[in-house]
């Protein structure tokens, strides 16, 4: 039976009614508590536990296939057992469980070996990247958002042309969903800010434009 360190302190303001106990010693209280039967009673249920997992698992790992119904390469099954020991250790169940080099799993572990083997074997086990970018298509993607984004046309811009010219951009806005601003219409020579302005007095939209010198090769 473990013995209970007394790791007691006090001090000139605490309680002398409590003792400072470590996780330590309360572990061990807990342990204490059950007699050796039970201990070894416990001990033989987590043992078949483990078995029927283990066992478990040996079926389950050459069974495994993706959504199209084919087998995963390697890396991917290693990811899948990662995953479930992940699951089982870490918080909030912490369990003490070793399915990848635990010595209760030498069922589940030879037939996941085997079948990284078989795996191999068709060619499942070497990743195949993705052809590397050329310097061409990097330098597009390096410029995509340095690149001004406006959109030029050549249109004469005056009075009653605003509303009819909102109309087609609109249209355009709706048909293609887009999650950045509406691209301005500018001509090739000046750029121009318009805005509405509305006379109370007639209920009528004027356009008032400002110009900004702009060039645009």
């Amino acid at each position: 039976m473990a013995e209970l360190e007394d790791t007691s302190a006090s001090t000139d303001n605490s309680n002398d009614h409590f003792a400072v106990l470590s996780e330590a010693d309360r572990d061990i209280l807990l342990c204490n508590k059950n007699a050796e039967s039970t201990k070894v009673a416990t001990k033989f249920a987590v043992k078949t536990f483990h078995d029927c997992l283990d066992q478990l698992l040996a079926k389950f790992y050459p069974l495994l296939r993706n959504m199209n119904g084919e087998k995963y390469a390697v890396q991917s099954l290693r990811s899948i057992r990662a995953g479930i020991q992940r699951y089982y250790t870490e918080p909030p169940r912490r369990w003490e469980i070793n399915i990848i080099s635990g010595e209760n799993f030498t069922r589940s572990k030879a037939m996941f070996e085997a079948v990284c083997v078989d795996l191999e074997k068709n060619g499942l086990g070497v990743v195949t990247h993705k052809p590397v970018i050329n310097d061409e298509d990097m330098a597009k993607i390096s410029n995509y958002h340095t690149e001004d984004e406006t959109w030029f046309e050549n249109k004469p811009r005056g009075k009653n042309t605003l509303g009819a010219l909102m109309v087609k951009e609109n249209a355009v806005a709706i048909r293609t969903p887009t999650t950045v601003a509406l691209p301005q219409t500018v001509q090739n020579t000046n750029a121009y800010s318009t805005c509405m302005q509305l006379d109370d007095d007639i209920d009528f939209l004027d356009d008032s434009f400002i110009s900004e010198s702009a060039d645009f090769d």
